[in-house]
């Protein structure tokens, strides 16, 4: 038998489920995902904003994302920023580490991920840059192939035949 007691504990609880599931949605549907946006325009956008728009009107009318925009109108993040951590090496300083690999590779002596990632390091310290670990991350590593996609590749080692060594020993 149930009392009136028992039958309002009920429509209280099935009243929080109801409450904690439309919370739940209103908080999915809030979470936007980040579009992405020309930074060609954002900068559009801040030169029009320093020549009087307001920041409402210069992100709806170039496409970029308000908060972004309103960062960079108070100074909160700089113009020139970029997304992701700060660049290690400069291009020069990668290409450098790529010529050595490669040339490496053409003299038969290929290196592997983790023999890059210790060249890389030892080559970060002896310029002069700071590095945390001993070793660079797997993160930098796939990057560094990733910009150098044209030169630098991964591949599984082969065995030399007895006759292609015996003829690379001659060069």
């Amino acid at each position: 038998m149930i009392t009136s007691l028992d039958s309002t504990l009920y429509i209280h609880q099935c009243q929080a489920y109801v409450n904690y599931v439309l919370f739940l949605f209103q908080k999915l549907k809030l979470t936007k995902s980040k579009k992405p946006y020309d930074r060609e325009k954002l900068s559009r956008a801040y030169q029009a904003t320093l020549s009087g728009m307001s920041v409402y009107r210069a992100s709806r009318q170039y496409g970029v994302p308000e908060s972004t925009l309103r960062d960079r109108t108070r100074h909160n993040v700089a113009t020139d920023c970029r997304l992701g951590g700060a660049m290690l090496f400069t291009m020069l300083e990668e290409k450098n580490l790529v010529d050595h690999i490669v040339y490496m590779a053409r003299v038969g002596y290929g290196y592997t991920i983790t023999d890059c990632q210790h060249i890389a390091y030892d080559y970060a310290v002896s310029i002069g840059k700071e590095v945390r670990k001993e070793k660079l991350s797997q993160g930098w590593i796939y990057a560094f192939l990733g910009r150098w996609n044209e030169e630098l590749k991964v591949v599984k080692p082969q065995r030399h035949t007895l006759e292609r060594a015996q003829c690379n020993q001659l060069l």
